[in-house]
């Protein structure tokens, strides 16, 4: 009996090795749960998913992604953007959902995702309850669409429902944000109710005795960022809040100070409704005017006495009056077009740069690192550099890459006139072979004629000598 080989033997188990999906599990919660705890229903949800993998020896595990707290009407989900970009680098091929609500619940994107995006990457999409494979979609599209359909009106309908809850809980002075503002934290008993935090609120009370002091926004965030208190969001991380490893090196910033010094918040009124998002109406998130802002006063413990606030009110007020004041004067100044704002990144703490103008009568334009204007060494390193020379470095480039462009259609257009010549050129040497072949067939015809006729001639000259004779 024939030997098998095992060199052939292994070839074919990695062979079978490779040919399975590399699979990611994908669950989603968003924030009303129906009663479930988001631990359990999200355990539920991965657990299934892990056993379905288990049971499919065509799915190779690669990756968990979990969006905990996240609406399934858009995808701006930190976990599925992750995802995403795991599959553009090739790292996953199968995408396995609990059912197609968890992947999306936005009738039109879930289509395009479904229909365009994920099979323009090749990757495969399963939703377990919904018996649904994107393998085999072909038989099932119309049922797709409609659960689609259906997920994004259930939505709608949510989405309406839980913003009139919301709303009444608004008017009755209960907190309904996912965190409690800096100097307070959720009451253990009530989530809706607000108490003080008594490791922050000091805090709080020491920014508003600054400012009163004379101190700017930004001196005030260098003085906390110098003595090591934690931001608002680093806090939050330290306490367990957050998890993202982003917010651990989060500094105090000069915005994060004016919202707490503008925040009535801390006078014991409950202010909320300073932003909407409406699905059912179709509405993106926008900002609301001060006039259309929920407020209830004496809702919880005030931090900041009225006549402090009410102090540093005015001192705020008369800074953005002297701001306007400055702008208005500056007026005749020739407003500048500013191309690359938005574009421009620190190279080390990755933060947009930000273009500040220096000077009173003759202005000069510099892109500087706000981490570092903020927070000087603590932040990053110091770095600007003007806008016009970043301008003409940015344009000299957008011209090299229009010459190599150009170079390249040159080149291209040399090659196919290259070619062009060539086809010409060996046309004309088929067609001077062509004519050459027909004259030597019209010689050898016009020889072979000649040789006949001498054949003839020769063949009549012997028999008349053989007569002769």
């Amino acid at each position: 009996m024939a030997r098998k080989s095992r060199i052939k033997s292994e070839s074919v188990i990695n062979n079978e090795v490779d040919q399975r999906y590399k699979t990611a599990l994908y669950a989603r919660l968003s924030n009303e749960s129906n009663g479930i705890t988001d631990g359990e229903s999200m355990e539920t949800q991965v657990h299934l998913l892990q056993q379905f993998v288990k049971e499919h020896p065509d799915l190779k595990y690669i990756d968990t992604y979990i969006d905990n707290g996240f609406s399934g009407t858009n995808f701006h989900r930190p976990e599925f953007e992750r995802l995403m970009e795991d599959i553009k680098r090739g790292k996953i091929q199968c995408i396995v959902v609990k059912d197609l609500s968890r992947f999306a619940r936005n009738y039109i994107e879930a289509g395009e995702y479904i229909e365009k995006i994920l099979p323009q990457y090749q990757v495969r999409l399963i939703a377990v309850t919904d018996q649904f494979d994107s393998q085999k979609k072909k038989q099932d599209e119309l049922v797709v669409a409609l659960k689609n359909l259906i997920n994004d009106v259930y939505a709608k309908d949510i989405s309406k429902k839980t913003g009139s809850v919301f709303r009444m809980k608004q008017h009755k002075g209960e907190f309904i944000g996912s965190y409690a503002p800096y100097g307070y934290q959720k009451s253990e008993k009530n989530k809706n109710r607000l108490i003080v935090d008594k490791e922050t609120a000091p805090i709080v009370k020491k920014i508003f005795e600054w400012k009163i002091a004379g101190l700017s926004d930004m001196q005030i965030a260098r003085n906390l960022n110098m003595l090591e208190i934690m931001s608002p969001l680093r806090y939050k991380y330290e306490i367990g809040m957050v998890k993202n490893e982003k917010y651990y090196k989060m500094l105090w910033k000069p915005i994060t100070i004016s919202q707490i010094l503008k925040n009535q918040i801390y006078l014991g009124h409950m202010v909320q409704g300073k932003s909407c998002k409406s699905l059912y109406q179709g509405k993106s998130y926008r900002s609301m005017s001060e006039i259309e802002w929920i407020i209830v006063k004496n809702t919880h413990e005030a931090i900041i006495a009225e006549d402090i606030f009410g102090h540093v009110s005015r001192i705020l007020n008369e800074r953005k009056q002297k701001y306007f004041n400055r702008i208005h004067t500056q007026s005749s100044v020739k407003k500048e077009e500013h191309l690359l704002v938005g574009y421009v990144y620190c190279g080390d703490c990755q933060h947009h740069l930000t273009l500040m103008r220096s000077g009173d009568k003759k202005f000069s334009y510099w892109y500087r690192c706000p981490n570092y204007q903020n927070n000087r060494e603590r932040g990053c390193i110091m770095k600007s550099i003007r806008k016009e020379v970043l301008e003409q470095i940015v344009f000299q480039i957008i011209q090299i890459h229009i010459r190599l462009f150009l170079k390249k259609e040159v080149q291209q257009v040399q090659v196919e006139g290259c070619l062009k010549n060539r086809m010409d050129l060996s046309r004309k040497m088929v067609v001077g072979c062509i004519n050459r072949i027909e004259l030597f067939e019209k010689k050898r015809v016009e020889i072979q004629v000649s040789f006949q006729d001498e054949f003839l001639t020769l063949n009549k000259r012997t028999e008349m000598g053989d007569n002769g004779e």
